[in-house]
C-alpha cells in the first residue's frame, strides 16, 4: 500500500487532533511539518530514537 505525502498528513493532524480544537492543530502545522520531515513517509519510517 502507497500513502502519498497529503494522506499521511492527514493521518498525523487527524490524531493529534483527538481531545484538541482544529484551529489548534491548525495553527501547530509547520511545526508538525517540521517534526515529521515535511510528512515523508519513508523518511518517518526511518526515524529511531536518535531522530
Amino acid at each position: 500500500m502507497v500513502i502519498n505525502r497529503s494522506h499521511f498528513e492527514c493521518l498525523t493532524l487527524e490524531s493529534a487532533q483527538a481531545g484538541l480544537s482544529w484551529i489548534t492543530i491548525l495553527r501547530k502545522r509547520e511545526h508538525y511539518r517540521d517534526a515529521y520531515a515535511n510528512f515523508d513517509v519513508v523518511t518517518v519510517a526511518s526515524f529511531d530514537e536518535t531522530a
